[in-house]
């Protein structure tokens, strides 16, 4: 039985591979986007946060982020991000005193932990 040339191996499995690499390479793409995308909305509702626990007037930048990024960037994906933002957002409008308000935003800002992404 004769399996034939190296050659034609090589050949084969680079065509094999390119395939592949034809097949997947969107599909993982999309999910690199999509997993950065959710990055810098996690980042960026932090930092949003933070800037309104500092300056209680900079409430308004954090609502018009959660109003319009939930409409023009909606993704299935991104939703509890959105979910926890207005969470953040009635406790910081609420009229509770500092500590309890500041250790509610803080437990709600851990649930998204960037260290799982």
């Amino acid at each position: 039985m004769e399996i034939g040339p190296l050659s034609e191996w090589v050949t084969a499995s680079a065509e094999v591979a390119a395939v592949i690499v034809a097949l997947f390479l969107p599909y993982y793409e999309e999910h690199r986007k999509t997993k950065l995308r959710n990055r810098n909305l996690k980042l960026f509702l932090q930092k949003l946060v933070k800037d309104a626990m500092r300056e209680p007037e900079k409430i308004n930048n954090l609502e018009s982020f959660l109003k319009f990024g939930y409409w023009i960037d909606y993704n299935s994906d991104d939703e509890i991000i959105f979910i926890i933002g207005n969470q953040i957002l009635s406790e910081l409008k609420s009229n509770q005193d500092n500590n309890t308000t500041e250790q509610k935003v803080k437990s709600l800002l851990k649930q998204l932990a960037l260290e799982g992404d």
